[in-house]
């Protein structure tokens, strides 16, 4: 490891550059730096390439329950309203990769608070709507955000209000824990189930018309 003052110039007669498929400053660097042929590369290599977009789909809400900080303060009604929408709940932190990756290659709709987890949006199928949730204090293009554009998603964050954080004195605002309106969220998952189902019914309208044109031609 070779730490560079980035004052002084410095230069070197070789350097490798690995091939990453995005990086992130920490809370202060607002900017992400993402490579699409590294990440699109990353997603072929791991993904089920005989996999389909019609294979069963599901409505995924990743817990950050067991987390210490950046809590959901009314996770209780959120959980609620998420069961009546279909959704199924995944901790992350129970499965190994790839059931992570498994999970979430075949998701309709994906919920998650921000963290660490989000990027694994990027094996999520391209048509898959993800809404993330964040207090007002994380701001900037990285993680789930990152990863739509790069695949072309439908992408929305919830900013929750300020709620009260007993025991995270000192701690980074990026951490404090937050309260989402319920009313914003159910009116967000009701369009996301209406667009959903809109592509569904296009996609079955697609297939008769190429099977009718298909047998013509028999």
């Amino acid at each position: 490891r070779i730490y560079v003052d980035h004052a002084r110039p410095v230069a070197f007669a070789n350097a490798w550059v690995p091939s990453t498929s995005f990086y992130r400053g920490h809370y202060q660097d607002r900017e992400a730096y993402i490579y699409p042929d590294a990440a699109f590369g990353l997603r072929d290599m791991i993904l089920d390439r005989t996999r389909t977009s019609d294979s069963a789909r599901s409505r995924i809400y990743v817990s950050r329950g067991t987390a210490q900080w950046r809590r959901i303060v009314n996770q209780d009604g959120l959980s609620g309203l998420l069961d009546c929408f279909g959704f199924t709940t995944v901790r992350m932190e129970e499965m190994s990769a790839a059931e992570q990756i498994d999970t979430l290659s075949r998701a309709e709709i994906v919920v998650m608070p921000i963290g660490a987890g989000p990027p694994i949006t990027l094996f999520a199928p391209p048509d898959c709507i993800v809404l993330e949730l964040a207090n007002r204090h994380i701001v900037g293009t990285f993680g789930a955000m990152m990863m739509a554009h790069v695949l072309g998603s439908v992408y929305h964050r919830f900013v929750g209000e300020d709620a009260p954080s007993p025991g995270l004195e000192g701690r980074p605002m990026v951490d404090m824990a937050y309260r989402l309106s319920m009313s914003a969220v159910a009116a967000a998952l009701d369009a996301a189930v209406d667009l959903s189902s809109r592509r569904r019914l296009d996609s079955e309208q697609r297939r008769k018309q190429i099977h009718l044109q298909a047998t013509r031609l028999d």
